[in-house]
């Protein structure tokens, strides 16, 4: 990378630290400011009533509604308003929906903070099994122990279909969820814990369509198996970062196979990981549930403890829609089928201090507008993601605005993991900063787009079962999306304890990621540290890694099959047809070395796909592997490789176990591994926090110098 491509690289950070600032200072409402109208609401409220303090309303669509009345006086026209909810549970049936006519200095937040509960949820009447025929097909423990409950609704319930990577057509759903007061219910499933194998590859008819059959071999299991009514299976059926979940359609137990739906996307392969679930042969404890989707019925044995169970029904809990300059203060989102907090093109919305929880889907999605601002919030256990933002413009290179700042997001991809983050950056211009993000099936903070900004987090123990995956990660699979800046991170702990060998790595950028800056970050435990998967114009500088089997590899895809393809590579095609915003005077500037790539493809469209102008410099190693570099021999004179070092020593750091990794003065790499900044990665103490901060989670995995992993034989 020249000094000019990184001189620009610095000019994207000063510019998204000017937005970021400015956002910290626009977003949401002056809380300290006295407002001239306040609606009042109460669980023991009427929305009948004015909405005083002694006369509060009941709802936030009540609420939503007093205020809208109020500000139709003139005197309150355009003037502060709040709407402040006193402690209790709100049930929501149905999202509450807010528009244009409800934003400009609003604030609705909680008169304790963490007290009042928007809730989704809905109590079911539960009555003893009778039912003979499934009475029978419940082990023998369970037949006394079983309760039944119809589920309001009069269509079929959501199915479990759904998955990363399906067949082209096939429609995804985000089913129900049961909760024991605050404990997350999960399906009866075989095996517990744990993952079922293939026995063969999946079958296709004469002309290689899949047939559904897939090859399993435990005949016990599958005269079970034959016997269920709603079994479904789940699997990574053709690769661990591509999950589908089907019906079992029907069970050949002479020939040790299943037949599902042929919904993924490829064909399965053998010896690959799958369960079957909603299965009453293993409802055998309890907590454990079946759904008959078509007549809305669930079936549970319930905790001890907590003798029934309520439904997360609702489709979402708030809608935000063309809403500007509107704040979220101290409220608990919880319990809701689909996501709790959804806003579409508004600006300057802040969400502060609040906690989402026990979702089906994701805690919040911003879909396009600018400025908004989600700081200092608590989310686990989420069916999908944490946070999802998306907006700028990419021609313009305008940013968004959007920050994800100081939350603590952790165990989240419980209904759906492969491809749900903790963090998601979509579109143009978008920040996450001292977040810790923990405890996931698959990736931590993802970006896909221009620009976005990853910095100062703290992310532990993601990617626990997968593969080609990383804590960090950034798909790009284009040119024409590209830049950004990965920063100040901690990660620690990628991939699944005792699987030595998986490809998951601490910062990933995957299929041709370029103008990229990765520097000064602290990774311990990965497969590889950094990953530059065949990207362009990258600067890697500074970072320090431990215990990984291959610090960094800068990884050439120019075997790839997308290179193969020449003129017709996806990714000259996506530059050509953009030619226009690809050659203005902006992107000349900003991103240089597209126009070198395009030199190279006037002559040799294939050779314009290897992974050029790479700068990789300063980088130290403790107790790991070697660097990796494929195709050195072609990119090696374009890439700027100085100053990597390798130690075998460990760095000084006050106390690696107990994860204080402040570096002591003496450390062999005291100088780069000082200005990773430990001490400021992560949460910080803020009166916008919905909790007190801390560094790690109590759950974190150990730190020991264990060496890097080995492959497994």
């Amino acid at each position: 990378m020249s000094a000019s491509v990184f001189a620009a690289g610095v000019a994207i950070v000063k510019s998204f630290y000017l937005v970021f600032v400015a956002g910290l200072f626009t977003a949401g409402c002056d809380l300290s400011e006295e407002p001239c109208v306040r609606v009042h609401v109460s669980p023991s409220g009427d929305d009948a009533c004015e909405g005083t303090a002694s006369h509060p309303v009941r709802t936030p669509s009540g609420a939503r509604d007093a205020l809208r009345r109020m500000r139709q006086s003139p005197a309150a026209v355009g003037v502060r308003a709040e709407v402040v909810f006193a402690d209790g549970e709100y049930r929501i049936s149905e999202p509450v929906r807010l528009d244009s006519c409800d934003g400009s200095n609003v604030t609705w937040r909680a008169a304790n903070r963490g007290k009042a509960v928007f809730s989704g949820a809905i109590d079911l009447s539960w009555q003893r099994l009778g039912d003979a025929k499934v009475r029978s097909l419940l082990p023998p423990e369970a037949r006394d122990k079983v309760l039944v409950a119809d589920v309001p609704g009069k269509s079929p319930m959501p199915s479990f279909s759904g998955g990363s990577h399906l067949a082209d057509g096939c429609k995804s759903e985000i089913p129900i969820s049961l909760f024991s007061g605050t404990n997350r219910l999960f399906y009866a499933r075989y095996p517990e814990g744990e993952f079922a194998r293939t026995s063969s590859e999946g079958e296709t008819n004469a002309v290689g369509q899949l047939t559904g059959f897939v090859g399993f071999g435990d005949a016990p299991l599958l005269a079970k198996l034959a016997k269920e009514p709603f079994a479904w299976a789940f699997g990574l059926w053709s690769h661990e970062w591509a999950d589908c979940a089907t019906p079992v359609v029907s069970v050949d137990v002479t020939g040790g196979r299943i037949k599902v739906e042929p919904k993924m996307a490829w064909r399965p392969k053998k010896n690959m990981p799958f369960y079957v679930f909603n299965a009453f042969f293993a409802l055998n404890a309890p907590g454990k549930w079946v759904a008959d989707l078509e007549r809305r019925r669930v079936y549970l044995w319930p905790m001890e403890d907590v003798p029934e169970a309520d439904v997360a029904l609702s489709d979402g809990l708030m809608r935000i829609d063309h809403v500007s300059d509107f704040a979220i203060d101290g409220i608990v989102f919880e319990k809701t089928r689909l996501t709790a907090l959804e806003a579409n093109n508004s600006q300057r919305l802040s969400v502060m201090a609040s906690t989402f929880r026990h979702t089906g889907s994701w805690a919040v999605r911003i879909n396009g507008g600018s400025d908004c601002r989600i700081a200092g919030c608590d989310m686990y256990d989420l069916g999908e993601g944490g946070v999802y933002v998306e907006g700028g413009d990419m021609k313009t290179l305008a940013p968004s605005g959007h920050v994800v700042d100081n939350c603590h997001i952790h165990h989240y991809g419980r209904v759906r993991y492969n491809y749900r983050q903790g963090i998601a950056l979509h579109g143009t211009g978008c920040w996450a900063t001292h977040n810790l993000v923990h405890h996931s099936m698959h990736t931590g903070i993802y970006a896909r787009g221009n620009d976005h900004y990853i910095g100062y987090n703290v992310v532990h123990d993601t990617c626990l079962f997968n593969d080609d995956a990383g804590a960090i990660y950034t798909w790009q699979y284009s040119w024409l999306k590209r830049g950004g800046m990965i920063e100040h991170n901690v990660v620690h702990h990628t991939g699944k304890p005792g699987r030595t060998f998986a490809r998951t790595h601490g910062i990933y950028i995957d299929d041709y990621g370029s103008d990229v800056i990765v520097r000064r970050n602290i990774v311990n435990y990965a497969n590889y540290g950094v990953v530059i998967a065949g990207g362009q114009d990258n600067y890697v500088y500074g970072n320090a890694f431990m215990n990984c089997a291959t610090p960094l590899i800068l990884a050439s895809r120019f075997d790839w099959a997308d290179s193969k393809k020449g003129r017709d590579s996806k990714l000259l095609k996506e530059l050509e047809t953009n030619m226009v915003t690809v050659t203005s005077a902006l992107w000349r500037t900003h991103y240089p070395g597209i126009m070198k790539t395009l030199e190279l493809a006037k002559d040799d469209p294939a050779i314009a796909h290897h992974a050029w102008r790479n700068t990789i410099s300063n980088n130290v190693a403790f107790v790991s592997g070697d660097w990796g570099r494929w195709k050195w021999e072609v990119v090696g004179p374009s890439t700027v490789w100085t100053n990597n070092v390798i130690l075998d020593e460990k760095p000084q750091f006050a106390n690696f176990e107990h994860l204080d990794w402040n570096v002591q003065p003496g450390s062999p790499a005291y100088d780069i591994i000082k200005d990773c900044q430990f001490e400021k990665a992560g949460l910080y103490a803020s009166n916008e926090r919905a909790t007190p901060p801390v560094k790690f989670s109590l759950d974190v995995s150990t730190a020991d110098w264990q060496g890097f992993p080995k492959k497994e034989q």
